[in-house]
């Protein structure tokens, strides 16, 4: 047997995290480092075990303190573009640090998991998902770099569906070879598995309403009514203790403070639907489907602008911001994601006006020329309804060829021209992706939200995620 040495770079508690492990094991694969929770410490000899949140600050494994060294002015300059991307990545955890704070943590970053994998030598790296938590996108890079393998999961949001990718911005290369393959075939609705008939159904129903779970929940429990029950929970207590009036004060005061909402509203106005326009919802942010996988469109500002430069005349923008945006992480106060004149820049570019985000994305879509996003959800809702998709960063829809991939003014232009012309996704060839998708994907579900929707456990998502993991070594 040849037995290799991996790292497992996956924070989880839960028991089946062991399970991989133990199946790697019997195997006769060496775990050689562990970044994982604290509560979940491996009892596996050996191992250098660290905590997801102590990498993620910059600190470095207990007894290698020794690897915290600067690194070298070339490894530096050859790794530019990683650079940049964890300076941005630094605004989910780190938004309060100046520019100069965040490029001595990323050097610090970089000059020790360098030295971890030249001491290590893993032949594998194993991530949960596309790396975005800075000191995994780092490692992830200089793994790239060294021509170490890696791998990650993407869940698809269909029914069990994951996708594997060694190399992000690649995906994954089977779905290049099956397109090949099937160039000259076409495909039944009745070719699909039951599941995924009854999900294609269900997704192009004209009158369905396929709000992700994870959304519905967001929405109820930042509904109106939720926040009314919430403000009498705390009304109670107050009047117990005597504070209600001073709390009413702040609350008064800071009701006159400027926020988002309040800026977004300044410039909101109402879409004409009638109009040919280009359906815009913003991407959440941070998170990791604008860094790393939006690119350089991680900045949705420059994203909207090259839409814009290749408008054709009389088109407008509608752009709609992510209602999650004003409900998660601090909430309506600004950021480096969404700062002071965010919003007045959007609407201060030519053709683009901003809407309600209270309008129904699938109106949006239906009465839209095309939807445009970074990676989002809307973009593969519009291929299914047989709208275009503009994309500029890399969803996990990527390689489907019904889809309008976009990085500059030019290609921005061939898209819309394209669009003006009457192109629209055929639905035989979106059954011919999901015939693909349903053969190269493995079958399992990561994300918290999936076992409440579907039948398949986590304990047998990870055994899948394993096997096939054990097949890359």
């Amino acid at each position: 047997m040849n037995n290799k040495k991996y790292f497992l770079i996956w924070a989880d508690n839960g028991a089946e995290i062991n399970e991989l492990i133990n199946t790697f094991a019997a195997h006769g694969h060496e775990l050689q480092y562990w970044v994982g929770l604290k509560e979940n410490t491996s009892q596996l000899k050996n191992i250098v075990f660290q905590d997801h949140y102590e990498a993620w600050a910059g600190a470095p494994a207990s007894g290698l303190e020794k690897f915290l060294l600067p690194p070298s002015t070339e490894l530096v300059s050859q790794m530019q573009a990683t650079e940049s991307m964890a300076l941005t990545m630094m605004d989910k955890k780190f938004g309060d640090m100046t520019t100069n704070a965040r490029k001595h943590l990323y050097y610090q970053m970089l000059g020790y998991w360098s030295r971890v994998l030249e001491h290590f030598k893993p032949d594998l790296i194993i991530f949960p998902a596309v790396p975005h938590t800075v000191y995994n996108f780092i490692l992830y890079s200089l793994a790239r770099r060294r021509g170490i393998k890696t791998v990650m999961f993407e869940d698809s949001w269909i029914i069990d569906r994951l996708l594997a990718y060694e190399d992000w911005q690649v995906g994954d290369p089977r779905f290049a070879q099956k397109l090949l393959e099937y160039k000259n075939r076409t495909f039944k609705l009745a070719d699909l598995p039951d599941d995924l008939i009854k999900y294609y159904e269900e997704q192009t129903a004209p009158a369905a309403d396929t709000t992700p779970l994870y959304m519905q929940e967001q929405r109820q429990k930042f509904s109106r009514a939720a926040r009314r029950r919430l403000l009498w929970k705390k009304i109670i207590p107050a009047l117990r203790d005597g504070s209600l009036f001073r709390r009413a004060v702040r609350l008064f005061r800071r009701r006159g403070e400027p926020d988002l909402a309040k800026d977004y509203a300044k410039f909101q106005t109402e879409p004409n639907l009638s109009t040919p326009f280009i359906y815009v919802p913003l991407n959440f942010q941070p998170e990791r489907t604008t860094c790393p996988q939006g690119g350089l469109f991680v900045d949705q500002i420059l994203m909207v602008k090259t839409l814009a430069a290749a408008l054709p005349a009389g088109w407008q923008i509608y752009v709609k911001e992510h209602p999650s945006q004003w409900w998660l992480r601090g909430g309506v106060n600004y950021s480096p994601v969404r700062f002071p004149g965010y919003y007045e820049q959007l609407a201060k570019i030519e053709g683009v006006k901003l809407i309600s985000p209270a309008i129904s994305t699938y109106e949006l879509i239906k009465r839209s020329r095309a939807v445009a996003t970074a990676t989002g959800t809307a973009g593969w809702e519009a291929l299914l309804r047989s709208k275009p998709a503009i994309i500029f960063g890399y969803p996990w829809y990527r390689d489907c060829p019904e889809v309008l991939r976009v990085s500059d003014l030019e290609t921005g232009r061939q898209a819309l021209e394209k669009i003006a012309a009457g192109f629209k996704p055929r639905p035989q060839e979106m059954i011919k992706f999901l015939k693909i998708l349903d053969e190269v994907s493995v079958r399992g579900h990561l994300e918290g939200y999936f076992d409440k929707i579907w039948k398949m456990t986590k304990r047998e998502s990870i055994r899948n995620v394993a096997e096939f993991c054990l097949k890359l070594l």
